[in-house]
C-alpha cells in the first residue's frame, strides 16, 4: 500500500477502536431490532393461519412449529434493510443523546467519517442477506408454496417438477394448459384448451384434450373434442397432431415464480425468452432486484444520518427522528412502485431495479453536506 493512500485512508476512517464501536453498537441494534420484528410479526401470522395448519390432513402441533421454521426466512428478508434503517436511526440518537457525539464531532470527525464504520456494517448485511436469500429463502419458499397448495397437509411427497395454470397466445389462438409436468426427457401437458378466435376476436371455436406430448417434433393431442361455435357440433378423436410452433423448452419458460426461482435457473430463462423474442419484463426486473434488495441497505446510513448530523446543534432531535424514518419509508414506497413498473414494462427494468437506489444515495449525500457547517 503507497504512502499517499494510506494517508488517504487515515483521513477517511476513524480510529479503529472508534470504529469498531460504533460498528458494535449499530450490529447489536440492528439485531435486535430485526428480531423484535420477526419474532411479533411470527406471532401474529402464526395466529392467522393456525387454525388452516391444524385443520390439514395427518397434521399435529409439529406443523405449527414447521410453518415457523419455513416462514421465517421469508420474513426475516423481507425487513432486513428497514431494520438496518431503524438501526441506524437508534444508535445515533442514543449517541447524540449521550453526547457521544458531539466528543466525536469536537475531535475534527465529519459525519461521513462517522457513517463509515456504519456503511461497513450495512455491506456485510447486504452481501449477508444476498446470500441467505438465495441458499435458504428461496428453498423455504418453494417449500412452503407446495405446502400451501395442499393445504397443509403432513407426509407430503417430494415436490414434483409440475408448473400449473399456463396460459398463452398463439397467433389467432389462446392457450390454456391445467398442469406442465416433465418426465425424463418427455414433456406432458394435461387437459389443454384451445380457443380459436376470429377476426372479430370472438371465439370460434374450442379444442379439448386430455393431454398433449411432444413426440419426433412434433406436439400430439390425446382424447380431443372440438366443438364450432358456428356449426353447433362437436367432433372427436383419438389423437391428433397439433401445429404449435413452441418447443417442450420454451413452454418449461412459461408461468416461472421467481420468489422460488434459483438465480441461475431465472438467468437461463431470462436468457431463454429473450432469444425467443418474447417479453421478459418482468422476470428481468425480478432478476435485477435480487441484487437491489439487498443492496438497499446500504443506502440506510444516508437515510439515518439526519438523525445525528446537526440534530445535536439545533436540539431537534426528535424532528430528525422523524425525517430519517420518513425518509426510509419513501425508498421502500419508491422501490416498490419502481418494481411494479418495471414488471409491467413501463420502464426498463435496469431503470426499475436500481432508481431508486441512486436516487435516495443522491438525496442522503446531499442531506449530509446541507447539514454540514
Amino acid at each position: 500500500m503507497t504512502r499517499p493512500f494510506k494517508r488517504l485512508v487515515r483521513l477517511a476512517v476513524p480510529s479503529p477502536t472508534l470504529a469498531g464501536y460504533l460498528a458494535r453498537q449499530f450490529a447489536l441494534r440492528f439485531a435486535l431490532v430485526l428480531a423484535l420484528i420477526v419474532v411479533v410479526l411470527q406471532l401474529l401470522d402464526l395466529m392467522a393461519t393456525s387454525e388452516a395448519l391444524l385443520a390439514g390432513e395427518g397434521a399435529g402441533r409439529g406443523a405449527l412449529l414447521r410453518y415457523v421454521v419455513l416462514r421465517v426466512p421469508q420474513l426475516v428478508d423481507q425487513f432486513v434493510p428497514f431494520a438496518a434503517l431503524l438501526g441506524v436511526l437508534f444508535t445515533l440518537s442514543t449517541l447524540r443523546q449521550s453526547s457521544e457525539l458531539t466528543v466525536m464531532r469536537g475531535t475534527g470527525l465529519s459525519p461521513h467519517r462517522l457513517l463509515l464504520p456504519l456503511g461497513g456494517v450495512c455491506l456485510a448485511i447486504a452481501i449477508g442477506h444476498f446470500l441467505f436469500f438465495e441458499t435458504v429463502v428461496v428453498d423455504a419458499s418453494n417449500r412452503l408454496k407446495y405446502w400451501q397448495q395442499n393445504d397443509y397437509a403432513a407426509d407430503l411427497p417430494p415436490r414434483p417438477d409440475i408448473r400449473t395454470d399456463i396460459w398463452l397466445t398463439q397467433g389467432d389462438r389462446v392457450i390454456h394448459v391445467e398442469a406442465l409436468s416433465r418426465s425424463g426427457s418427455r414433456v406432458i401437458l394435461d387437459q389443454v384448451t384451445v380457443y380459436g378466435l376470429g377476426a372479430d376476436s370472438m371465439v370460434r371455436y374450442t379444442e379439448r384434450a386430455d393431454f398433449a406430448w411432444y413426440d419426433k417434433g412434433e406436439w400430439r393431442l390425446f382424447g380431443v373434442r372440438r366443438f364450432g361455435v358456428d356449426t353447433l357440433e362437436t367432433t372427436a378423436a383419438q389423437s391428433a397432431v397439433w401445429d404449435l410452433a413452441l418447443t417442450p423448452d420454451q413452454f418449461l419458460t412459461r408461468n416461472v415464480d421467481p420468489d422460488v426461482t434459483e438465480l441461475g435457473t431465472l438467468r437461463e430463462v431470462v436468457a431463454s425468452m429473450a432469444q425467443q423474442g418474447r417479453d421478459a419484463a418482468a422476470l428481468s426486473t425480478a432478476l435485477l432486484s435480487r441484487l437491489s434488495g439487498p443492496a438497499s441497505t446500504l443506502v440506510m446510513p444516508l437515510m439515518g444520518a439526519v438523525a445525528g448530523a446537526g440534530a445535536m446543534r439545533r436540539g431537534r432531535g426528535t424532528a430528525r427522528l422523524l425525517i430519517g424514518m420518513a425518509l426510509g419509508f419513501s425508498y421502500f414506497v419508491a422501490e416498490n412502485f419502481m418494481l411494479a413498473m418495471g414488471e409491467l414494462g413501463s420502464v426498463p427494468p435496469a431503470v426499475a431495479a436500481f432508481a431508486p437506489l441512486l436516487f435516495f444515495a443522491l438525496v442522503g449525500f446531499a442531506l449530509i453536506f446541507l447539514t454540514e457547517e
